[in-house]
């Protein structure tokens, strides 16, 4: 169905009435295709009717033309040849169709140009009180009312040179009122502007010579040829080429016949910048530069005698293939969710460009179309103050972190295909929920989980000495639950005491777990405060690791003299007493120093130690002459000397490694 933007330019009465030539009208149109709304180009076949009412009423004249449209404009002399013979005594309206399509609406109503035809014919009429030519030769004033003032309309027509609005050159018409009254249309003044364009270069001769043929061409239907290996289907990109078959049934023996072709590409999609390589070829090519629609062509060929074929037409289609924009289902998304939870989108994307799995399928595309996908999330609405937040805004699958601030939330996602095509957005909505507000508790057993690791296997299972390795892990009691919201807890730990001249450090891992190693025997007490991710807390759990003394074990020691069992006591008190005659030599073994540091049940080995001994006379008579053989051995030898009297000697031992001295442990001696 054409659309036709009609123009009625003239109508002419041609002839004189006393000769009885045929009345005729001169009708000028413009013919649009629907939809793209581009100029026709070729022959098209229209209907001319003449009516007594606008709707409705009498048929009073019809006629059929086929008239050549050029860039959309096309002339007509209406009564060529069916005569028109009618009085124009009233008011007539024409309606015009084209092809076997119903009449076009409104009709037309003739104005006064139409209806001079009537005045011609009453030139020859009598009439009463009409001016006679004897009135007329004595100049009889004739006037009529004054005219209001007005603007002139003016129309200007100036050459259109060859170019995107007439191939082949033509007329500009520009119209408009001559605003400011200086007889020109002056460029600001323009209102419309139409191009009334020529026709193709046809090598046309103007009429045969004698003897040569004079019928009319004929042309098979138009086809196209796409490129090979697809299958007939034409592509974006494809270079197309139009042939169509002619028969020329004229001779002629003085003039060779040959065949011109005209090919008009009649319609395009909106945007193609497509154009045929030469449009008087025999098969011209054009490259489809707009997948998915649709290009029309029109094709007359007239031989060198001047001889036309009806005009043929071709459609051709173009696959949609390299246009069609991305389309995704989302196969999961977090509603509801519950706050200060994570979770994650899912989307399936795919494009109708890239089903090339198999050629000639219908929805086959070739590989050169296949596409990528980019993604564009956004978080559209949000309640107030609310805090969510995406990971990402460009990933396939981001996440959603659901803040702390329960309500409607709306994700919005875009997918756009690697030629800039984007998908139909989708909005996502989700519900944030509250989820438990419960505090953590600690129970009583087990709050805080010990363990202790020692360098030294030799170790009493168990035991934390200086060295060991610690590690505390809290054991809270989390009575918060949400379906399908997984809730974390994290802790924060706080050294609150430790021996003195202690450097300890506390390390706290992300599974919450606390370490230290003691570096001073004695007493480390900990707190720990445990917050889920729904932002619940605990109340503080206080810890306490005790070391053993291991390194620091007290040191005994005792003195014994030689014969004498058992030894004679470890302090000042009432010792036995051994009774010395002058100058004899006793001797003293204090060998048998003690520590649990040097005990393999008590401690690892790395804490045992070796012993030094210092010995000395702590009481004597004035004036002795008593003597030790060795202050610093296992063992020594006490000489009396010959000064008789109460002696008290003495002995202390030490730990080589924990420097940790015993107490003396004494021996006396009574010298006759």
């Amino acid at each position: 169905m054409r659309t036709l933007l009609l123009f009625l330019i003239s109508g002419l009465l041609c002839g004189s009435v006393a000769a009885q030539a045929p009345l005729t009208l001169h009708y000028q149109g413009y013919l649009t295709t629907p939809g793209s709304g581009a100029p026709v180009n070729g022959s098209v076949a229209l209907s001319f009717r003449l009516y007594d009412a606008p709707t409705g009423g009498s048929l009073l004249y019809t006629e059929g033309q086929t008239v050549t449209v050029t860039n959309g404009v096309f002339d007509a002399v209406i009564g060529t040849l069916t005569p028109i013979a009618l009085p124009f005594t009233a008011q007539y309206y024409l309606g015009v169709a084209v092809g076997n399509n119903d009449e076009m609406t409104p009709r037309q109503p003739l104005t006064s140009v139409g209806s001079a035809l009537h005045a011609g014919m009453a030139s020859g009429l009598d009439c009463t009180g009409c001016v006679t030519a004897s009135q007329l030769a004595q100049g009889v004033a004739i006037s009529g009312p004054t005219g209001a003032n007005g603007r002139n309309a003016l129309v200007a027509m100036t050459a259109e040179p060859a170019g995107a609005n007439c191939a082949y050159g033509g007329t500009k018409v520009t119209s408009g009122t001559d605003l400011d009254g200086g007889g020109t249309l002056d460029a600001g003044e323009i209102t419309a502007t139409r191009y009334v364009c020529n026709g193709g270069p046809f090598a046309v001769v103007p009429s045969a010579p004698p003897g040569c043929g004079t019928s009319p061409l004929t042309l098979g239907t138009p086809t196209f040829i796409s490129p090979a290996g697809l299958n007939g289907v034409v592509y974006r990109g494809d270079a197309l080429t139009l042939s169509v078959g002619v028969t020329n049934p004229n001779t002629c023996n003085s003039v060779t016949v040959a065949n011109n072709y005209q090919w008009t590409l009649l319609a395009k999609p909106l945007g193609s910048s497509a154009a045929l390589s030469n449009p008087n070829a025999s098969s011209p090519t054009l490259v489809a530069d707009i997948a998915g629609g649709s290009y029309q062509f029109s094709v007359q060929v007239i031989d060198t005698l001047g001889n036309k074929s009806p005009t043929a037409f071709v459609t051709v289609n173009v696959s949609a293939c390299g246009g069609q924009a991305p389309v995704f289902s989302v196969t999961s998304y977090p509603s509801p969710v519950y706050t200060s939870t994570v979770t994650q989108f899912g989307l399936q994307v795919t494009s109708p460009d890239n089903q090339n799995a198999s050629p000639g399928s219908p929805n086959y595309c070739p590989p050169r179309f296949a596409k990528t996908f980019s993604y564009e999330w956004s978080i559209q609405s949000a309640p107030a103050g609310g805090n969510a937040q995406l990971s990402t805004a460009t990933a396939a699958a981001p996440f959603f972190s659901s803040g702390t601030v329960p309500g409607a939330y709306i994700a919005r996602v875009v997918v756009t295909d690697s030629t800039g095509l984007p998908s139909a957005p989708a909005q996502l909505p989700i519900t944030v929920a509250l989820c438990g507000t419960a505090p953590l508790s600690w129970p009583a057993v087990n709050a805080i989980v010990l363990a202790a690791t020692d360098p030294d296997p030799s170790s009493p299972q168990g035991q934390v000495n200086v060295g060991t390795q610690v590690a505390l892990t809290p054991n809270p009691t989390e009575p918060n639950a949400c379906p399908g919201a997984p809730v974390s807890i994290g802790y924060q730990w706080a050294l609150l005491a430790a021996p003195a001249g202690s450097g300890v450090k506390l390390v706290s891992d992300n599974a919450g777990v606390a370490r230290f190693v003691p570096d001073k025997p004695g007493t480390y007490q900990f707190q720990v405060v445990a917050t889920d991710s729904l932002g619940n807390t605990s109340p503080a759990q206080l810890v306490s690791v005790t070391t053993s003394n291991c390194g620091a074990n007290p040191v005994s020691v005792s003195a014994q003299a030689a014969g004498f069992s058992p030894p004679l006591g470890t302090a000042v008190g009432t010792p036995a007493t051994v009774l010395v005659s002058s100058a004899n030599a006793i001797g003293l073994n204090g060998g048998t120093a003690l520590s649990n540091d040097n005990s393999t049940n008590s401690c690892p080995s790395r804490f045992a130690t070796s012993f030094s001994y210092a010995w000395s006379i702590v009481n004597a008579p004035p004036g002795t002459t008593a003597q030790l053989t060795n202050v610093n051995g296992t063992t020594t030898t006490f000489n009396a000397g010959t000064m008789p009297g109460d002696y008290q000697v003495q002995v202390i031992a030490q730990g080589g490694s924990s420097g940790i001295s015993s107490a003396p442990s004494f021996v006396f001696f009574k010298v006759n």
